[in-house]
């Protein structure tokens, strides 16, 4: 796919789980895949890992303008300038290439017209607490 629409020739390396943490935090790679999944409904949820302090940050990259709106977004109480301040942080991610989505989960689900109050939370799990028909 990246030699037909980039020109550039990628060898994919499998390497064992220890082996491929041991070079990510070593930051012994040209480009590393991983994956992420929310662990609570919120973009900080993404964006904080790749602040300078993030132990979760194995990206070697470091930019003291994403850090400063990743602070300023953790002190706010406003939800809009919040999320302005992870859409300019998120916006440094993507222009500066630390992250390179190729991917993302895309899932449907039907529900009979009579059934009401059941909803899918953010990690995709159908949640029937408040579940009823009607």
């Amino acid at each position: 796919m990246w030699a037909d629409n980039l020109g550039i020739d990628v060898y994919a390396e499998v390497q064992p789980w220890e082996e491929l943490l041991d070079n990510r935090m070593g930051l012994n790679f040209e480009i590393a895949r991983a994956g992420w999944s929310a662990d609570y409904n919120d973009p900080a949820s993404f964006l904080e890992m790749y602040a300078s302090w993030s132990t979760e940050n194995d990206s070697g990259w470091h930019n003291a303008e994403y850090d400063s709106y990743i602070r300023q977004a953790q002190q706010t109480e406003d939800d809009a300038v919040r999320m302005k301040l992870f859409h300019q942080a998120e916006r440094l991610l993507i222009d500066q290439m630390v992250i390179i989505p190729v991917h993302y989960f895309k899932e449907f689900t039907l529900q009979k017209p009579y059934v009401h109050g059941v909803y899918k939370d953010y990690s995709g799990t159908l949640v029937y607490r408040d579940g009823y028909l009607k």
